[in-house]
Formats: structure tokens, C-alpha cells, sequence
């Protein structure tokens, strides 16, 4: 598990209030969990969603973007966005080699972070992005996520149990 979860807890009201937040952009992370093919058992915790927000922005084409961020605050109440990919349908190896790329991954984390930096230059984003796999073939599809170079300090694989303790602490 990545140490930054023993440093970080999430904090519920500054995501909700959050300057990057649009009008129907926070949701329920279990809602968000289903939709993108997962379970959790985590209740009670708003994320902002980036896809919505990247599809209001009336741009001729949607950005790509991270799935959702939300505040975190370290032990000296330092608080920073933390950006999630949601890669649940991932369910081998196979799928890493065939649908993820390092220009995909780097276009969502950076296109997610501009925007951020946008809309609040006070909180700074946390320079990881998590790629949250379910805890299933986990060590299978982290062992082809480093093959395939991806898993340098700014792109982290994460099981799911392990990501979802940032909620508990």
C-alpha cells in the first residue's frame, strides 16, 4: 500500500466546498463506484466528478480526465487534491496491454490538473494519480502495469481495500 495513505485523510467538507466544484459535479463515491463497474461498502463520502465536469465545459471535444478527485489534509491540515481513475473493468493483464497508455494516462492526470489549477490556486493537486483496480488478479495486473512502464511515482496502481482506507483513517 503507498505510504501517502498513512500521511492523508480525506476531508468531506472541504471537498464539498471546493472551488473547482460545479453545480451537479459532486457525488456519492458509491454511486460512482457502481457506475464504473466496481462494489464498496464506503458510505457517506462525496468526490467531485471530473468526467461531468469535463463534459459541461463546452469544448469541442471532452478532455480527457481522471474520474474523480476529493480533499485530502495531512497532520499539519496541508490540504491537496488527490486524482482517481476508477479502472474496475480491468480484469487481466490483457486488458492493461490493450487499453492503457502511458500518453492516455499522462493526458487525463495533466488535462485533470490544469483544470484544477484553474479554479484554485490555493490547494495543490498531490502529484499521483491512483489507478484503483479491484482487489481481484490485483498482483497479476499491477506485475503487467509495471511491463508496461506505467507504474512510475506520478501513476500508482492501487487494489481497491488498499485505496478506500483513505476514507477510514
Amino acid at each position: 500500500m503507498n505510504n501517502l495513505f498513512n500521511d492523508w485523510v480525506y476531508q468531506k467538507s472541504q471537498t464539498e466546498n471546493a472551488p473547482i466544484a460545479i453545480q451537479g459535479s459532486l457525488k456519492d463515491y458509491s454511486t460512482l463506484v457502481q457506475a464504473e463497474g466496481g462494489k464498496t461498502r464506503i458510505q457517506n463520502v462525496t468526490v467531485i466528478h471530473m468526467d461531468m465536469i469535463a463534459a459541461a465545459l463546452n469544448q469541442e471535444q471532452t478532455p480527457a480526465s481522471m474520474d474523480v478527485t476529493f480533499i485530502v489534509a495531512n497532520k499539519s491540515n496541508k490540504c491537496k487534491y488527490l486524482l482517481v481513475d476508477f479502472k474496475f473493468n480491468v480484469t487481466s493483464f490483457k486488458n492493461i496491454t490493450s487499453n492503457v497508455s502511458n500518453d492516455s494516462i499522462k493526458a487525463k492526470y495533466n488535462s485533470t490538473r490544469d483544470y484544477i489549477l484553474e479554479q484554485d490556486d490555493t490547494t495543490p493537486c498531490i502529484n499521483t494519480a491512483f489507478f484503483v483496480f479491484k482487489d481481484t488478479n490485483f498482483e497479476q495486473i499491477r506485475n503487467a502495469w509495471k511491463r508496461r512502464n506505467l507504474n512510475n511515482p506520478q501513476n500508482e496502481a492501487i487494489r481497491q481495500s488498499d485505496f478506500e482506507k483513505i476514507f477510514t483513517s
